[in-house]
């Protein structure tokens, strides 16, 4: 049998039999599950909020352009605000 096997059979059968030692086992177990979803949980969360930053940049991005090609065919700052959700502001800032 492995060494690697053997001595984690022998350490099985010394917690198995010691409440105290098994209950230390079970409880340093949980405590890594917990951790570990809790890293996973966490990951998910970043993963998602860069999604969602990155749909809202992409298009503010596009956005700004189609207010840009607006401006050049002539387009009212109205218009241009209305079609495209920017703000008047914005789009003055473009023009310059």
């Amino acid at each position: 049998m492995n060494e690697g096997i053997k001595s984690a059979y022998e350490r099985l059968q010394v917690i198995s039999q010691d409440d105290t030692k098994r209950r230390e086992y079970d409880a340093r177990m949980k405590a890594l599950r917990d951790y570990n979803q809790g890293m996973l949980e966490a990951e998910e969360r970043g993963i998602e909020r860069g999604r969602t930053e990155g749909r809202a940049e992409g298009s503010n991005n596009r956005a700004f352009d189609i207010a840009k090609n607006m401006l050049s065919a002539g387009f009212d700052m109205g218009t241009i605000a209305k079609m495209t959700n920017l703000r008047e502001d914005q789009i003055k800032t473009l023009r310059n």
